[in-house]
């Protein structure tokens, strides 16, 4: 994931793009489709 460049304003980043790709990854293969969802699995 270093090939992927991160564009947002270095002031307003709460979280590191790698950690917000890694989450979608995870709760895309857990097969978790709401919001609701992917808030259980990162508990």
């Amino acid at each position: 994931m270093e090939y992927i460049k991160d564009v947002r304003q270095a002031g307003k980043v709460r979280h590191k793009l790698k950690i917000i790709l890694v989450i979608v990854l995870l709760a895309t293969s857990a097969n978790t489709d709401d919001w609701r969802k992917w808030q259980e699995l990162l508990k």
